[in-house]
């Protein structure tokens, strides 16, 4: 009788620790539901407060100078009802670091995969990625050659996991990952330079890296940051150091011959304005400080939709 008893004991214990555990797992896990809802809903509050500082039409240029690029008092450490936020960007340097600024990225300060042409693709992979950027071309587009094409769908068709090379456009960049010779080093390297939004880069707001992998001289991109990082000289559009239009490069700069050609072979695929902006968020819900959590990362993309809209085209947790 007595082992029953400490059996029965036993037993008992067990499934009273087993209701607790699930009582406890029940409770974290509508903790984390509820902390999820309010992550969303900061991220909805960024968008909004986004929204209220972004062109109302695209009549001007898109530049670094305006107000949605950097306001650490706007963006920094939102604190509202349901917790914090901030939007922030990483910002490039002359050398390897990276420093922040409190506001949003232009999508047209990145190449468009779908318009990329193979050397400004291999000038932003570095050397030795010829292929890798060939690669990311044939992704996207059909061939006329029967015997090319053929050789391109047998490569993914002899993969342990066999899928079909899409020709066609990117719809996202993360579809990179699909592609030939696209290891995690070379897919973190192009990422941040690289959008499937916008028809241009925006020569008002693209980085130094964008730039030289269009085919632009250090000389000339030094010419190109100068100008925008001054206020000018003249009169009108000269005074803000902002270019108005492609069309006037050319008489912004003292370009020499040299770098007239290689703006000109360029030009193409430049422009001054832009229709799609990147949202870079870190949001802590609910009320402990911040600097004792890690916070949770967003990405939202917003696309001009019509005049003083943007709708949303991507919203993402990292």
């Amino acid at each position: 009788m007595l082992i029953v008893a400490v059996w029965t004991l036993a037993i008992l214990s067990l499934l009273a620790i087993g209701a607790g555990y699930n009582a406890w797992l029940e409770m974290k896990l509508t903790s984390l539901e509820l902390d999820r809802m309010k992550e969303e809903r900061l991220a909805l509050a960024a968008i909004q407060l986004a929204r209220s500082v972004l062109p109302k039409d695209l009549d001007k240029p898109a530049t670094l100078k305006d107000p949605w690029a950097d306001n650490e008092t706007l963006f920094k450490e939102v604190r509202l009802a349901e917790g914090t936020f901030s939007v922030v960007r990483a910002v490039s340097t002359d050398g390897p670091e990276q420093t922040a600024a409190y506001g949003l990225e232009d999508e047209s300060g990145r190449v468009n995969l779908n318009k990329a042409t193979k050397a400004a693709l291999q000038n932003l992979l570095g050397d030795g990625a010829g292929d890798a950027a060939q690669s990311i071309v044939d992704w996207r587009q059909k061939t006329s050659d029967a015997q090319q094409s053929a050789t391109i769908d047998a490569f993914y068709a002899a993969l342990p996991h066999p899928y079909p090379c899409k020709h066609a456009a990117y719809e996202s960049v993360g579809e990179l990952l699909l592609v030939r010779g696209m290891s995690p080093e070379r897919y973190r390297k192009l990422r941040p330079w690289v959008t499937v939004y916008g028809d241009h880069v925006n020569v008002n707001t693209a980085s130094r890296q964008v730039l030289t992998a269009l085919g632009l001289s250090a000389t000339l991109v030094d010419k190109i940051m100068s100008y925008r990082q001054s206020a000018g000289s003249g009169a009108g559009a000269q005074a803000s150091g902002v270019f108005e239009s492609v069309a006037e490069i050319p008489s912004d700069l003292s370009l020499t011959g040299d770098e007239n050609a290689q703006l000109g072979a360029a030009l193409p695929l430049l422009g001054v304005g832009s229709r799609d902006f990147r949202l870079h968020l870190e949001v802590w819900p609910g009320d402990r400080p911040i600097a004792e959590r890690r916070p949770a990362k967003y990405e939202v993309v917003l696309e001009f939709l019509t005049k003083g809209q943007w709708t949303i085209k991507q919203f993402s947790r990292d």
